[in-house]
């Protein structure tokens, strides 16, 4: 199974920074903001040949580690702590 990144987005300020309600959606700048971190994320992976799915359809397996990184890179710009979990 595949998530995409708005279900990513949905994630990161859902779920692990609570900034938006579960069940609403983030504004378009929240989910632009994450568009970007994980963009450059899939870069970066890619470099490494660490990237094996299509930038879209993001494996149900690693959903949970891509929110983590990309809420606690989120956290300075919203000024709270990084989660602890």
């Amino acid at each position: 199974m595949t998530s995409t990144v708005a279900e990513l987005a949905a994630d990161v300020l859902g779920v692990r920074l609570g900034v938006v309600d579960i069940m609403k959606e983030p504004t378009a700048e929240q989910l632009a903001r994450v568009e970007r971190l994980y963009d450059q994320k899939y870069a970066e992976l890619s470099q490494d040949d660490k990237v094996y799915w299509a930038s879209g359809a993001i494996p149900d397996l690693l959903v949970g580690a891509l929110s983590r990184i990309i809420a606690e890179e989120m956290c300075p710009g919203l000024g709270i702590p990084i989660p602890a979990e």
